[in-house]
């Protein structure tokens, strides 16, 4: 067994899904890897009003994507403990059976760049969990649905980040 890699930081990007308010929301994820290479994306989102609040906030431990070796799957996780006491499976998608070329980033993640591991892992959920390079527009409905607190929250992160963009 090797050692836990350290995290790798995806930049700014957004993720649609019918669960968000408006279907969409922001933020950035780091990339890791336990002791038998399973590929762990932590998410810190965005949380507009009205999503398990009456207000916004940039929350870091919520949503979770899991390359689970041992099912064969990718997992999409919600950490509810903290709320429900419960960690909930919002999605379980097969791991690819063939790849070209033979190598799989999610199976053989250190053949790989964290770039490329990250979008298999995004590839794997989509359609149900599409994670893109953030839109101008999607930045600025979730600032203009802010308040004056969380909108300063809101543009501090977003003006210190980069933005993630697929591998080509």
């Amino acid at each position: 067994m090797s050692d836990i890699k350290q995290a790798w930081n995806s930049g700014l990007l957004q993720v649609r899904n019918s669960s968000f308010e408006h279907g969409c929301t922001v933020g950035h994820a780091s990339l890791t890897r336990d002791a038998l290479g399973q590929s762990l994306a932590c998410f810190v989102l965005w949380l507009p009003e009205g999503y398990m609040s009456n207000d916004s906030w940039w929350d870091n431990s919520f949503m979770y994507v899991l390359a689970n070796l041992v099912d064969s799957r990718v997992d999409v996780l919600f950490d509810f403990r903290m709320d429900f006491g419960e960690i909930s499976r919002q999605g379980s998608f097969p791991l690819r059976q063939e790849v070209q070329g033979g190598y799989d980033p999610l199976r053989g993640p250190e053949d790989f760049s964290d770039k490329e591991v990250f979008a298999a892992l995004m590839e794997a959920i989509r359609p149900t969990w599409q994670v893109e390079p953030v839109e101008e527009a999607t930045l600025a409905l979730l600032r203009e649905q802010a308040g004056p607190r969380p909108r300063r929250e809101f543009d501090e992160v977003v003006a210190t980040i980069d933005r993630w963009e697929p591998p080509t």
